[in-house]
């Protein structure tokens, strides 16, 4: 029976004799209960570079197996070595970068993991001392930073994963408190949000993934109306400061907006000149929010009270406004204001004199008069019908788009027109090759150019409008054939 490596070290040296292993000692050289004739050729040698086996009194190498183990694939094994300790019979990873530090533990056991079974160990020993983890070096984020998850909210698997994928992220880029703060900000304005969108769960779980030293930046939305408020106070001397210095007059174009919901009226003011460097520009000077009716009096006194704010009463050029009787009158009063001529000083809007002609063109020469009879007199749909009928083809089309487009079951018959041509065109069940069927595009007597759309998608949906009128008429013959047969039927 061979002999184990202690009572073969008691049986051939003293105590004070006993020295530790060098680099060029092999395992063979320490004969094992665990020894057996063949070396496993699939475990690797182990390399023992810079260690210090006076520190490591107890553990050897590793020695020859009987039984096969797999190939070490973990990282952890290259942050460590692979010792075996005689006294109970266990392999101990033993951490290289504790090994080696200059402040080295007085104990192996501090650094000592077994390793046999499970490696978890060693793994929490690199991530919790050396910050290592799988990908390499951690970057925590500071310690100023609350951690996840936040104070009285449960670790969800959510939190669990942007614990450890953002602490990855957090140093990716540098990041900035006041950047952050303007990019939001910007974000918002620009695209619109509502503000309390900024408190919603999926938003700011999404955001802190990405970064988590944004979660102490992430604002409510009364801090992001503070934000936008202060935003607004700190560009307002860029604009004084960019129009005082223009080159030329500036030249105003101002008009009347109201919101979809009726709840709020704002005046747009917008300034148009040539800058220091004679190039055209155009910039936002205010857009107050009128309160009241909306007469010649109201707009002028705001414009005026803009005028002011800028210092530019004596710099005022031109007005561009649409034909709108109101504004006509404004300019009026406003020339009284400042002393000019508001005939030489009012321009037309250009757009909204062709928008004018090509109503005219289109309803004829009484277009206010259609327009009221739509909105104010009209309120059964067959009294609708007939007012747009009236105005020949371009009517005809207004009827049959919203025949269409008013009923759910009319809009998936008129889909389904074109899915059956789309089903001929392209071979196979691959629906992402299939194109999707098209809508109607509804005319709006307020928003210009929407007749040009409406007649040029109906131009390009006209094979399936004539399908879907063949099928209505159809439909309608048979049910009038029924109802006649019905009636006759039932006559005395």
């Amino acid at each position: 029976m061979p002999q184990t490596v202690s009572s073969w070290l008691g049986s051939t040296l003293g105590t004070s004799q006993l020295e530790a292993p060098s680099d060029t000692q092999g395992a063979h050289d320490f004969p094992s209960d665990r020894t057996a004739a063949s070396v496993d050729p699939a475990y690797p040698q182990e390399t023992f570079e810079n260690i210090d086996w006076d520190r490591l009194r107890g553990y050897e190498r590793l020695p020859p197996r009987v039984k096969r183990h797999r190939v070490k694939t973990s990282y952890i094994w290259s942050y460590g070595w692979r010792l075996y300790k005689p006294e109970d019979g266990l392999d101990y990873w033993i951490c290289r970068l504790c090994h080696n530090s200059e402040r080295k533990p007085r104990e192996p056991t501090k650094f000592a993991y077994q390793c046999g079974k499970a490696t978890s160990s060693a793994m929490n020993h690199l991530r919790d001392l050396h910050s290592i983890g799988p990908e390499g070096t951690i970057v925590r984020p500071p310690r100023s930073q609350p951690s996840i998850p936040t104070p009285g909210r449960a670790l969800s698997m959510l939190d669990s994963y942007c614990a450890a994928a953002s602490e990855r992220n957090a140093a990716a880029a540098a990041f900035d408190h006041e950047i952050f703060r303007g990019l939001l900000t910007r974000f918002f304005v620009t695209e619109q949000i509502p503000l309390q969108k900024v408190e919603s769960q999926a938003l700011r779980d999404l955001l802190i993934y990405c970064n988590a030293r944004c979660r102490a930046a992430l604002p409510t939305r009364t801090t992001l109306r503070r934000y936008i408020t202060s935003a607004y106070e700190h560009a307002l001397p860029v604009v004084e400061s960019e129009v005082r210095s223009a080159s030329s007059k500036i030249n105003l174009s101002f008009d009347l907006w109201t919101s979809p919901n009726r709840r709020l009226s704002m005046l747009g003011v917008v300034a148009h000149y040539l800058d220091k460097h004679f190039k055209p520009r155009a910039l936002l000077l205010a857009l107050p929010q009128m309160i009241g009716a909306h007469t010649a009096a109201s707009l002028s006194t705001q414009l005026v009270t803009i005028l002011d704010h800028y210092n530019l009463r004596s710099r005022f050029g031109y007005a561009v406004t649409d034909n709108a009787s109101e504004n006509r009158a404004c300019l009026d009063l406003l020339a009284q204001e400042l002393g000019f001529d508001a005939a030489q000083r009012h321009v037309r809007c250009m757009g909204h004199i062709i928008n004018l002609v090509a109503h005219k063109v289109l309803f004829g020469s009484d277009v206010e008069s259609f327009e009221y009879e739509l909105t104010g007199n009209v309120t059964a749909e067959v009294a609708e019908l007939m007012t747009w009928r009236r105005k020949g083809p371009i009517g005809k089309l207004h009827n049959l788009i919203i025949y269409i487009t008013h009923s759910a079951n009319r809009r998936e018959a008129f889909d389904r027109l074109q899915e059956v041509a789309f089903e001929s065109l392209i071979d196979g069940d691959d629906d992402a090759l299939k194109p999707r069927p098209k809508q109607l595009i509804r005319d709006n007597l307020t928003r210009w150019n929407s007749w040009y759309d409406a007649a040029e998608r109906a131009i390009e949906l006209r094979q399936y409008i004539d399908e879907f009128i063949d099928d209505e008429l159809a439909d309608y013959y048979q049910k009038s054939a029924r109802y006649e047969a019905r009636r006759i039927g039932s006559a005395p």
